[in-house]
């Protein structure tokens, strides 16, 4: 609130009490405002943050794995790239991957027309 010269600075304190309607508490007042700064807060809620904090924490877990993947594999194929340039015209190439993939290549020889 905005004070200054001919302006008096007004404080207000609201306090209230909602009764809680749920079936797991149906005669504990909820109090909001309290001067001791005490709220409770509805189990289905927490729980609903929670297991929106889980699933959220998830697609980034999967987004990272994602993001990883992607960076071996574009690492992988610059190697290729780069191995291609380097074996002569008419050499072989064979690789084994760890995950079990193999790749055979051979450099086929350029024509001279």
């Amino acid at each position: 609130m905005a004070t200054g010269p001919g302006r008096p600075e007004k404080s207000c304190s609201v306090e209230f009490t909602i009764k809680a309607v749920s079936p797991h508490y149906p005669s504990t007042p909820v109090t909001a405002g309290a001067s001791d700064g005490s709220r409770r807060v509805d189990p289905i809620f927490v729980s609903a943050g929670v297991m929106i904090a889980v699933e959220a924490l998830g697609l980034v877990g999967l987004w990272l794995r994602l993001r990883s993947s992607l960076r071996q594999e574009d690492a992988h194929r610059q190697m290729l790239v780069d191995v291609v340039r380097t074996v002569p015209p008419g050499g072989a190439l064979l690789e084994q991957r760890a995950d079990g993939a193999a790749l055979a290549m051979v450099v086929a020889p350029v024509p001279l027309d």
